[in-house]
């Protein structure tokens, strides 16, 4: 009697334990999100105002280059998750469950990418971040989705929504963004609007 009782309790609470759980993993991704814009700003502040590119060809990604200010060391075309812990890094949201590409090297580019607008490259220009009029309005870094071809940048031209595999509503159906500004936004609407992605 006592094992049924404690059975059904388990049943009735697990539901609720898992969505704490997801709720503090989603938690964890807005933090490394938050850490992610800190190094790009810094960045910028030692580089005349301009962030780096989603690429340096060859070199490395914008990952990379920002590990400096993160507390990490450059890794150039290296696996930071990796190099530094799986799940102990603030380049791989602890939801992320895929598996890397063949090689291993370019995972982390799967987990966050960085808006092209901002991580300037694929046809769009350099220029520094202060001269976004509504840095509070425009995406900087989301998180990437397995059809984006482990990608490190997303094209504003491309789709963003729950169907298309470009980018990830792995938190219970929401996705967490950083907005140019700092902040960090879990956003439920699909597509993401376009107006958050682009900027004159």
């Amino acid at each position: 009697m006592v094992v049924a009782i404690i059975s059904i309790l388990a049943a009735l609470l697990m539901p609720a334990l898992k969505a704490a759980r997801e709720t503090a993993r989603s938690a964890q991704c807005m933090n490394n999100l938050k850490q992610l814009g800190a190094g790009l700003h810094l960045y910028a502040d030692d580089n005349d105002g301009y962030p780096i590119s989603y690429q340096v060809g060859g070199v490395g990604y914008w990952h990379s280059y920002l590990a400096p200010y993160l507390g990490y060391e450059f890794f150039g075309l290296g696996n930071p998750t990796g190099r530094y812990g799986v799940g102990n890094t603030v380049y791989k949201c602890p939801s992320y469950k895929a598996q890397p590409p063949p090689g291993g090297w370019d995972e982390y580019a799967s987990v966050y990418c960085g808006n092209l607008p901002v991580f300037w490259g694929g046809g769009y220009p350099k220029r520094r971040l202060s001269s976004f009029a509504r840095p509070q309005s425009l995406i900087a870094i989301l998180e990437n989705g397995p059809n984006n071809g482990y990608f490190a940048g997303l094209h504003p031209g491309w789709a963003a929504d729950k169907t298309s595999g470009n980018v990830s509503y792995r938190h219970k159906g929401a996705i967490n963004l950083l907005f140019l500004d700092g902040h960090v936004e879990t956003f439920t609407k699909s597509p993401i609007p376009a107006e958050l992605r682009d900027q004159e």
